[in-house]
């Protein structure tokens, strides 16, 4: 029986980082060897979290995707946050909250915040200083930013831009 792995558009940029940063590790010192073990247990997981979900559905329902498609246009607004979105879209935020479990897995406030750091580590890599991402894509504190920042992607901002402009 094969296992389908299913993954996020984000969760699919973090692999192919991962990747990537373990074979550039297996060509460099030490450090970055240790490094890279990191790396491979951060791929390990995102695989194994990817085998235990469902395909996602084909289609979405005609009123989540409503929801999505202004997310999607929105996220850089501060204001694009849960209650806003239950105010714009008549619907509760218990009910906004199972749909976001039922077809994405997470939330809806988790999905909003990985939609602004991708999109600001698109304008890291673009050459933006980290207070212009920060602030382009709806974060209002540049602190908290660089918090979820490394959270999600393992490095600084900065030392994110910083390491991809030394790449080859």
């Amino acid at each position: 029986k094969q296992t389908l792995v299913v993954l996020s558009e984000e969760e699919r940029e973090r692999l192919i980082d991962l990747c990537h940063s373990l074979y550039r590790a297996g060509t460099e010192d030490e450090l970055l060897a240790f490094r890279a073990a990191g790396d491979f247990f951060g791929v390990l997981d995102l695989v194994c979290r990817g085998r235990r979900r469902e395909p996602p559905a084909a289609e979405l329902p005609a009123s989540f995707s409503g929801i999505v498609d202004y997310v999607t246009a929105h996220y850089s607004e501060p204001a694009c946050t849960v209650a806003h979105l239950c105010e714009k879209f008549y619907i509760s935020k218990s009910t906004l909250c199972r749909r976001f479990r039922r077809y994405f897995r997470t939330t809806p406030s988790d999905y909003i915040e990985s939609r602004r750091l991708s999109e600001g580590k698109k304008r890291l890599l673009a050459g933006q200083s980290v207070q212009d991402a920060c602030f382009s894509c709806g974060f209002s504190d540049c602190s908290y930013f660089i918090l979820r920042f490394r959270k999600k992607f393992g490095v600084t901002p900065y030392r994110f831009q910083r390491g991809t402009a030394e790449r080859p």
